[in-house]
């Protein structure tokens, strides 16, 4: 069973590490997308980008959760992913959220 909620660590201003706050009630996706895959994270990785967004302040587009590497293993699938690959361990290169 997929949870509704999840942990994540939100940008809440421009600033430096103190405006880092880690939420316990972010949501999970809703729904997939017909190609995505939505991953329990093991973990993730943060780099200069990370900071830049940081210091820049919290943004919607396209995430204020930073990171942009993970890995963990699929949990849910699009309709155009193969179940197959249910339980498979994964890297993924994103588009923040990680």
């Amino acid at each position: 069973m997929i949870p509704e909620i999840q942990h994540a660590v939100i940008i809440t201003a421009a600033g430096g590490p103190e405006v880092l706050f880690e939420r316990f009630d972010w949501p999970v996706p809703a729904q997939l997308g017909p190609d995505d895959v939505l991953i329990e994270i093991a973990a993730a990785g943060i780099n200069r980008h990370d900071c830049n967004q940081r210091a820049a302040g919290p943004s919607r587009e396209p995430n204020p959760v930073p990171g942009l590497e993970a890995s963990g293993r699929i949990v849910a699938c699009g309709s155009n992913v193969a179940k197959e690959r249910l339980g498979e361990a994964v890297i993924a290169l994103t588009d923040g959220g990680a």
